[in-house]
């Protein structure tokens, strides 16, 4: 099976195509103007790079987030949109899932649970709690969290917090979507406070 992934939570937008073997490339842009023509010569490049077509993709997985509201629509709408003329599927899944995996990946001696966060705007930041699985990679442990920034440091002490706002990369939603880590309902998570939940006190 072919797989095209696709995330565009961050300041940039991530692609990589896969199989069952592993990832066959991956290129990734600033997306500060979040224009889907980029998205498409992108795509089209990368696909000609490995020497497919978009005829021999099976399975499209996108990145929902949390993130940027322009970035997960413009990526999550350009899944479907290639998806829909043959019925194929897209399986959304976490994006910051995939950070944690790229760091686990990177630092095998790592055993304590992993924070991923970012801005969630307003004086306010998304965090989310992930341990290693031996079987899908990652796992989340607990649920998504809105937290005042200044009392970050109080939620998670024993937990390693990542650098904010790191870039998923496409290749790990690829390989955490091969290893059968959860997909979600393809629709953009954006845990702002406007329409997510207003922070709360850590504890």
């Amino acid at each position: 099976m072919k797989i095209l992934a696709l995330d565009g939570s961050s300041c940039f937008i991530s692609l990589a195509l896969a199989t069952e073997e592993g990832v066959t490339a991956e290129r990734a842009f600033d997306a500060s103007a979040r224009r889907a023509l980029d998205l498409f010569a992108a795509a089209e490049a990368l696909l000609a790079q490995a020497g497919w077509s978009f005829a021999e993709i099976g399975q499209f997985v996108a990145g929902r987030g949390p993130g940027s509201y322009t970035g997960l629509r413009v990526t999550l709408t350009a899944a479907r949109a290639w998806a829909l003329p043959r019925g194929l599927p897209v399986a959304a899944t976490s994006s910051p899932a995939a950070v944690a995996a790229e760091a686990y990946a990177a630092h095998p001696a790592w055993t304590e649970e992993l924070v991923v966060s970012g801005d969630a705007r307003r004086g306010t930041e998304w965090a989310v709690r992930f341990a290693r699985d031996g079987k899908t990679l990652v796992r989340q442990t607990g649920a998504e969290r809105l937290v005042a920034a200044g009392e970050k440091a109080l939620l998670w002490p024993e937990a390693r917090w990542l650098p904010r706002d790191q870039a998923p990369r496409a290749a790990f939603l690829a390989k955490l979507f091969l290893a059968g880590y959860p997909t979600e309902e393809a629709v953009p998570k954006y845990m702002h406070p406007a329409v997510a939940a207003t922070a709360v006190p850590a504890g």
